[in-house]
């Protein structure tokens, strides 16, 4: 081998280790957002602000009354791995504080400018720090208040191409928003004032759950909260829930934490959902503030790099534990029948039982019995010995009987001369069948209404005669601190829909309507609108209205299973003139198909 042979293997400076940390830390504002209010909360603060400017990516600013730093502790906090939080190998057993792993400030001071000023209660003056990427810091004293103050300035300035994927103002505004609603309901003794440039967003003082929840949610939810507060031997579960008339369209509302950290998790809001089955449609979710308390050593919060996901011992237990808490208080309002589980049944419902010859499987909870062919087809042991089934793929009969055709080309219908002569066949309030020469054509009314509305909006927009409908008496609609601010950031281009309306602290007041809302449907539209909205991502501010258009279309459409009458049948029909046949509704989901007789009669009968 060369003596000359260059060694390939090399130790990272500091400032690139940190941006790769940063890269796990500081994903967006909302990050940043998240690491220094909780940090605020290590720290024991009772009164946190928090001010952001362009989204967060201007400034922020987050002030809090803890207990502060000495110089030492403020020169260590932005250095690597430093950390107040956790001392051995033991620690990370039992994780009890918001953040512990020494990265924030680092990965923060990396890809910012960086400013921090802080002071104990018994030190007669505070300190002040400044970094900026690639430079040393500076620190040296100043005149402050106890607790600690720090401005984040221009963040991913010097990294540009993360700064270019970050999602336009009222998207990241939106991810800022929701985090700092979650850690505000998550302590509610805790008071946050939140300010959005100049202008206030919310400030919430110390209270109890209920009340938190009301001042963020709004004045709506208070009488239909139900309490839940539930123990056994593991665990308990407190917070509240929502009666079925406050359910949504989309997941907003839904909120769990464990030992009084955000989580997320898909399946225990399955636990949740599972309980209002018979109460709400299929779509509605049900609004939920709860939180598991749970002994810190029966549980890994260190499974993702945000925190927002955990890891139990026993999933299952906790599954059913939620379950049962639910079930409790909704059996408390006389919402449903009164349900006792069992929770080690319920885990495992399941016994064999042998009648000599042959062995079946018994549900203890319901009685059914499962023969061993059965049993050995849709019961199989995971790793752990417990029973799990397996389920099959679902689907609804509309996609079941139309899904999987191939219809060729795009094709313009041919139109008789009087649109009564057109055969149709309707069926349960979802999809029409109608005859056009030798096409047999499918609708799905909900969808190809949505396409309609869709592009009568476009059109409208882009030629200006935009129609509204004003209104005699004004409606009111109840809103969130998250919906205000989105119904204020886009206020022109809900507008150019044909909307008129003012926002006042916690409503919405609608004078005007487009024309495509349908009558006595006015309060129930917007209401399923404002809720699409507040559920919008945007990738680039050119999307603002093709989202805000679409969240539009499916308020204001028509829902599957309202039956229409002759007259609303054939105006759809009569729609069909402009369109070519498959057409699509705006989310990309066919809506109008066309089928030969003999390839519908093959469907219906000999597809597999």
């Amino acid at each position: 081998m060369s003596e000359n042979t260059e060694n390939i293997i090399r130790i990272l400076p500091d400032f690139i280790a940190n941006q790769i940390a940063a890269g796990e830390v500081v994903q967006r504002p909302e990050s940043v957002v998240k690491e220094l209010v909780e940090n605020s909360l290590d720290a024991g603060a009772k009164v946190i602000i928090l001010a952001v400017k362009n989204a967060g990516k201007g400034l922020i600013h987050v002030i809090d009354d803890g207990s502060g730093m000495s110089r030492d502790d403020l020169e260590l906090s932005v250095k690597r791995h430093a950390t107040s939080k956790v001392f051995s190998s033991d620690d990370l057993e039992e994780i009890k504080t918001f953040g512990f792993r020494g990265e924030a400030l680092a990965s923060v001071c990396s890809v910012a400018n960086v400013e921090i000023r802080t002071k104990k209660h018994n030190e007669p003056h505070g300190w002040q720090l400044s970094a900026e990427p690639m430079k040393d810091i500076s620190i040296e004293p100043a005149s402050c208040d106890k607790g600690t103050q720090i401005f984040v300035r221009n963040l991913f300035y010097n990294v540009p191409a993360r700064r270019k994927f970050l999602k336009s103002n009222l998207t990241e505004f939106r991810y800022i928003s929701d985090t700092i609603i979650k850690i505000a309901l998550a302590k509610p003794e805790v008071r946050f004032t939140f300010y959005d440039e100049d202008t206030l967003i919310f400030d919430v003082r110390p209270s109890d759950l209920k009340e938190r929840i009301v001042n963020l949610l709004g004045q709506s939810v208070k009488e239909a909260l139900i309490e839940v507060d539930y123990q056994n031997d593991f665990l308990n579960i407190k917070g509240y829930i929502g009666e079925p008339h406050l359910a949504r369209q989309s997941r907003t509302g839904q909120f769990f934490f464990l030992n009084s950290r955000s989580i997320i998790s898909n399946s225990l809001a399955h636990s949740v959902y599972s309980c209002y089955e018979e109460l709400l449609d299929k779509n509605q979710k049900p609004l939920f503030v709860l939180n598991i308390g749970i002994d810190y050593s029966k549980v890994d919060v260190n499974v993702h790099p945000q925190k927002n996901e955990v890891k139990f011992d026993d999933e299952r237990f906790v599954y059913n534990s939620i379950k049962s808490a639910v079930l409790k208080a909704l059996n408390s309002h006389q919402l449903i029948p009164d349900i006792s589980l069992e929770l080690a049944q319920a885990a495992n419902p399941f016994t064999k039982v042998s009648d000599g010859s042959s062995q079946f499987l018994v549900n203890k909870i319901t009685g059914e019995v499962v023969s061993s062919f059965q049993a050995n087809r849709d019961f199989q042991n995971d790793s752990s010995g417990r029973n799990i089934t397996q389920t099959s793929y679902s689907r609804n009969a509309f996609d079941d009987i139309f899904g999987k055709i191939n219809t060729g080309q795009d094709i313009q219908l041919i139109f008789p001369e009087n649109l009564k002569d057109i055969k149709y066949h309707y069926f349960s309030g979802r999809f029409i069948v109608a005859v056009f020469g030798e096409y047999n054509v499918v609708i799905d009314q909900s969808g190809f209404q949505q396409r309609i509305i869709y592009d009568r909006a476009s059109k409208n927009r882009k030629t200006g005669a935009v129609s509204v409908q004003d209104l005699l008496f004004p409606v009111t609609i109840e809103i969130s601190l998250n919906q205000k601010s989105v119904l204020e950031k886009s206020k022109s281009d809900i507008e150019s829909l044909g909307f008129k309306f003012e926002i006042d602290s916690e409503n919405a007041i609608f004078s005007g309507l487009p024309d495509t809302v349908r009558q006595g449907k006015e309060e129930e539209t917007l209401r399923r609108f404002i809720n699409e909205l507040s559920t919008i991502e945007l990738e680039h501010v050119s999307d603002l209205f093709d989202k805000i258009c679409t969240s539009y279309c499916e308020a204001a459409s028509i829902k599957n299973g309202f039956d229409l009458n002759d007259h609303e049948i054939r105006d759809m029909l009569s729609s069909l003139r402009n369109y070519k046949i498959p057409v699509y509704s705006p989310r990309g989901k066919k809506s109008v198909i066309k089928l030969t007789s003999q390839e519908f009669y093959n469907k219906l009968f000999f597809s597999s």
